[in-house]
This record gives C-alpha cells, structure tokens and sequence, in this order.
C-alpha cells in the first residue's frame, strides 16, 4: 500500500445545498491536509453522493463544482468504491453517480462491478457495495462499503444485518463506509 492515504466515506454531496457547502469546506481541509503533509491517494469508501433515487443534477453538480474541480487540478488520485447512495437501484451497483462523474479521468478509479485490486496499492483489495470480500486475501487490507452485524449505524441504532465480525478476522484491516459513526473492533 502507499506509505500514507486518506479514507474517507459517506460524503453524501447532494443531499441540501447548505450541507454541501459545509461538506465542500471539509474536503477543501482534506486537500489541504494532503497537499501539506504530500499525500497523493484519496479512498473514498462509499456514498460520495446522497440521493439513490435518480440522477441528481444539483448534487453532481455541486460535487463537481466544490470537491473534484480543485481534486483533479492538483496531483491527487482516487478510488473510489460503490456505495448504496450512489446507486440508482438496490438490485445494481449501474447505474451509479461516481461512475458517471470519473468516466473521463484517467487517474481515478471506480469500483462498482467487483472487488478489485491496484499495482499501486499492495495487499489491498477495493469492494464495492452488495459485493463479496474475496476469501483468498488473509492478510489483506480490504476497503469498501459493508453491512456488518453488531456495529452502530447511527447512535442507538445497531445493524442486525450483514456480515458476521468473525468471518472478516483473516484480513489486516477492514475500512468501510456506510456507518455514520467511528467503530473500530478487532481489525
């Protein structure tokens, strides 16, 4: 893996104009941080945008105009891997917002169809959601966007559903998205 990386999930552009603009300024001290500390890769764990109703023209937008403008413009790099908000349906991970918005960018990557691994990021494997963590990669850091049983999504609200923590404890680390809290246990 590169020496040093930024994980960030559940940015959830779009959701209301005032709250990207708040999202917009966080991200700014994101780059901030990496331009300061010379960091080039950004994992974005899923849920870059909000709405998995349809196309949201104004929330694209606004991540595209106050986020990846002044990301691809400087000499960053993403992977950014499928979340359920992205999604237009639940059955699919197509259509989804972050391929629409990298379609163009060589140096960024989507993961949507299945897990996937990059030269550049040794010992990782990228998930995307409603995809299997590969079983042949102990050792592995593995990034995406998970339900796993017994973590809180929310304060109070506890998921029920998902993978069990023991089937996850042959692989380094687990980053995921789709929680809206700190939780770390075991790896």
């Amino acid at each position: 893996m590169a020496d040093k990386v930024v994980v960030v999930g559940d940015i959830h552009y779009g959701r209301d104009p005032v709250i990207d603009s708040v999202i917009s300024d966080r991200m700014n001290l994101i780059m901030d941080y990496m331009d300061k500390n010379g960091i080039q890769d950004l994992i974005q764990v899923g849920d870059l945008s909000d709405k998995r109703s349809g196309f949201n023209t104004e929330g694209t937008a606004s991540i595209y105009d106050q986020f990846l403008t002044r990301f691809h413009d400087s000499n960053f790099r993403m992977v950014c891997t499928v979340g359920n908000h992205d999604c237009v349906f639940k059955s699919t991970n197509y259509p989804n917002t972050p391929m629409v918005l990298f379609k163009n960018t060589a140096k960024d990557r989507v993961v949507w169809t299945e897990a996937q691994e990059f030269p550049e990021f040794k010992d990782c494997v990228f998930v995307p959601w409603g995809c299997p963590i590969p079983e042949n990669k102990p050792g592995y850091f593995v990034f995406g966007h998970f339900e796993i049983s017994g973590f809180e999504m929310s304060r109070g609200i506890v998921d029920t559903r998902g993978l069990a923590v023991e089937n996850l404890e042959r692989y380094s680390k687990i980053f995921s998205g789709h929680y809206h809290r700190h939780c770390d246990r075991g790896n």
